[in-house]
């Protein structure tokens, strides 16, 4: 089995309590320890339970790949020294903007990130992930990581954006995309989904054709 419909003591919303690469799994101590070693099994690496910020949501504060960790500057020393037992670099963002799973979202070929971060912070993430860095915005979105999970070449990215966004978006990420939602019609997919390599757990209001659709989009359906 390499995907689950799951949540957290009745919370479907569990992209904000995780972080996932290829090597590890960051999870908020508020997960409950049977749904952590669901996650464990169908990711197939280890996890490390921590707070970030003193809370849960390590999702939305994290960013980062399997080798490079983005941290917010807020995070307690306790939390960081966790954070350090990791197989990765782990760089500390000194910015407002705090959320940082939901500002940046990291591309095969280039990382896309909120407007407001000055651009001595957006050269720092330049040079510590080593991609191109670009500004996003759409309308009245600025929070682009909470809009797409990506694994490898292929996302899952909202079903809100109109096609000739999506195409430029894939030339620039380096990134097969397809639109879609999760826990019945969110658009802000990464809120419902954790995911690497493996597999993935997905928010459990999400339908059959949610849960289809994500499976084909993050390249586990071919």
């Amino acid at each position: 089995m390499h995907v689950k419909p799951l949540n957290f003591s009745g919370n479907p919303t569990i992209g904000l309590y995780g972080f996932a690469t290829d090597r590890f799994v960051i999870l908020g101590p508020e997960v409950p320890e049977e749904i952590r070693e669901d996650i464990e099994r169908i990711l197939q690496v280890p996890v490390l339970t921590t707070t970030i910020i003193g809370t849960s949501l390590v999702g939305a504060f994290l960013s980062g790949t399997e080798e490079k960790l983005l941290v917010p500057s807020i995070i307690d020393k306790k939390e960081l020294e966790k954070l350090h037992t990791l197989p990765c670099d782990v760089f500390v963002l000194k910015t407002k903007l705090t959320c940082l799973g939901n500002n940046i979202l990291i591309g095969k070929k280039a990382v896309l990130i909120h407007p407001e971060f000055p651009e001595s912070i957006r050269k720092e993430i330049e040079t510590f992930l080593g991609k191109p860095t670009q500004y996003f915005t759409y309308e009245h979105i600025e929070a682009v990581g909470s809009i797409a999970v990506i694994n490898g070449n292929k996302g899952l990215f909202a079903s809100i954006l109109p096609d000739e966004e999506l195409v430029a978006l894939e030339k620039l990420l380096g990134v097969e995309i397809t639109t879609g939602t999760v826990n019945k019609g969110n658009p802000f997919v990464r809120s419902g989904i954790i995911a690497n390599k493996h597999g993935f757990v997905i928010g459990s209001l999400s339908g059959g054709p949610e849960i289809t659709n994500a499976d084909e989009a993050l390249g586990f359906l071919q």
